[in-house]
């Protein structure tokens, strides 16, 4: 390898100096790429899985959760994301109340939502707009499903095309071992 180095060192014809000008700069930038790409993906995965970790997590809960255990799930998302800043994290209880079996005309019920780091609560108006109702599955009547959504900061490492953007990634599932997670009290009728 050295002594083909030498070679073009040496070499007075100019066409590999002028190759090299012209693709040595592209080879770097497609590299960048690459890697900054490569990068993007990798967070988006990271982040998909912290939700779906803590998600899971919360559906296990037997007993009421409170904002000490919000912090700790805002917490675990932002290391397992590998997050350089807080992740914004929302959690929200909703049960279906009417019209289950049609998922275009069913009504849900806000039963709590609760979030960190900047993202607002869901409100009880807010269940037929922003296209809630098509990010929830199909649900029995009276039955409930618990929905974390998180945001995590991503940044390019380099100016190659990707601009800054929040990752976003929202899970949905049914309580695993109880009706419903209660928020800081369950009361049970």
């Amino acid at each position: 390898m050295w002594h083909r180095l030498k070679v073009f060192r040496s070499s007075e014809s100019g066409s590999q100096s002028v190759e090299a000008v012209i693709i040595l700069p592209l080879l770097f930038w497609a590299v960048t790429a690459t890697l900054v790409y490569f990068d993007a993906f990798r967070s988006r995965n990271d982040a998909a899985r912290a939700t779906f970790t803590v998600t899971d997590l919360i559906s296990r809960e037997t007993g009421p959760v409170d904002a000490a255990y919000l912090r700790g799930v805002q917490h675990v998302i932002g290391q397992l994301s590998g997050s350089a800043t807080d992740p914004r994290v929302r959690v929200t209880l909703l049960r279906c109340v009417a019209d289950c079996d049609d998922e275009a005309r069913r009504e849900l019920e806000v039963v709590w939502s609760r979030a960190r780091g900047g993202l607002p609560e869901i409100r009880q108006d807010q269940t037929a707009q922003d296209g809630l109702r098509a990010r929830i599955p199909a649900m029995s009547q009276a039955s409930s499903v618990i929905m974390v959504e998180s945001e995590i900061d991503w940044v390019p490492w380099f100016n190659v095309g990707l601009q800054a953007r929040p990752l976003a990634s929202t899970v949905v599932m049914r309580p695993r071992f109880s009706p419903q997670i209660c928020w800081e009290t369950c009361e049970r009728s």
